[in-house]
């Protein structure tokens, strides 16, 4: 769920442009947090979390830990002493959940259905991909459940605007403009997804590779999403500070 390490380049953005797998991005790139100017160089900010919606769903609908939680990869240091001490309970329950994703078998297994295809790159793409199953869980959202969900999450985050990070309050604002948190159900933005990470890394070849394999193993990543998420939900139970 971290992949600090992942930094990005500008390149002239299109709306409709076609990548070399040939799937068309119009335009903005769900889950990245930027939308391009038509026909502009962008460069876009430096985006470190991925996955959102885990984030989302893991602050159990408790405004200020939401918060926290979903701004903490926008903090740095003692900046976290700026904040609430719910807010920063939020921003620690973050990084331990991160913490437990990197070691936890399950995703390191499916992090290797995905490392052929990226490489380095195969953590970013696997949370585009958990975020996935994730919104298509039934034990936990229909699709009308999640778009609540989604709704009740912006509102919630919009209520803390003036305390976010400025990079955070742009991101916030094309998350809910774009509803990233219910997209995450729909195939087609991961591919999307897919085709902006590729274009945009710096030491990975545009390809069509990681969607393949994501269709190729995508029974296989959902079992080791699906024995992950509830050790996931009881990790942050016990991981929250009061």
């Amino acid at each position: 769920m971290r992949n600090k390490w992942w930094l990005v380049r500008g390149f002239p953005a299109k709306a409709g442009w076609k990548n070399s797998a040939n799937v068309t991005v119009y335009g903005h790139f769900s889950f990245i947090g930027f939308t391009p100017a038509r026909g502009k160089t962008v460069r876009p900010a430096r985006i470190i979390n991925m996955n959102f919606l885990a984030h989302a769903f893991l602050s159990f609908e408790e405004p200020e830990l939401l918060v926290g939680n979903l701004l903490a990869d926008f903090v740095r240091g003692k900046q976290q002493n700026l904040f609430s001490p719910a807010i920063q309970a939020g921003i620690r329950l973050h990084r331990a959940i991160d913490r437990f994703t990197d070691y936890h078998e399950e995703v390191r297994r499916a992090k290797g259905y995905l490392t052929p295809a990226c490489g380095r790159y195969s953590g970013v793409f696997t949370d585009v991909v958990f975020d996935h199953f994730l919104a298509r869980d039934d034990r936990y959202f229909t699709g009308k459940d999640l778009r609540a969900f989604s709704r009740r999450t912006y509102v919630t985050l919009e209520a803390h605007q003036a305390i976010f990070p400025e990079k955070f309050r742009r991101v916030f604002q094309l998350m809910k403009a774009h509803d990233w948190l219910s997209g995450y159900r729909d195939p087609a933005a991961i591919a999307r997804s897919f085709a902006g990470l590729y274009h945009r890394a710096t030491f990975l070849p545009e390809s069509g590779d990681a969607m393949i394999a994501f269709e190729q193993h995508y029974e296989q990543m959902r079992r080791c999403y699906f024995t992950f998420m509830p050790e996931a939900i009881r990790f942050a139970h016990h991981s929250i500070d009061r």
